[in-house]
């Protein structure tokens, strides 16, 4: 499960996006804007510890809108396993 917060956030406010994973797990965190278009990849596919993750987004680093966050856990196939979303807000 993947969460985001604040939001809205405003243009001085970092945004944190959480996930938490029991297990060591192989993931990807990419955001993407309204249209689609892939804005920031938070952790590009690699090997990450179980337990809580958080990513961080920097005050002003996106404009004002809406943004989607896709997390994709990978098995061992390298086939996508779980995919889970979540949106937030940045208010300038």
């Amino acid at each position: 499960m993947v969460g985001c917060f604040p939001s809205p956030a405003f243009s001085t406010e970092t945004v944190t996006i959480q996930t938490y994973n029991r297990n060591p797990v192989e993931l990807s965190v990419t955001v993407y804007d309204a249209a689609g278009r892939e804005m920031i990849d938070l952790a590009p596919k690699q090997m990450m510890s179980g337990g809580l993750q958080t990513f961080t987004i920097p005050p002003s680093t996106l404009s004002s809108g809406v943004y989607h966050v896709r997390l994709i856990t990978y098995t061992a196939s390298d086939v996508s396993d779980i995919v889970d979303d979540a949106r937030f807000l940045i208010i300038h």
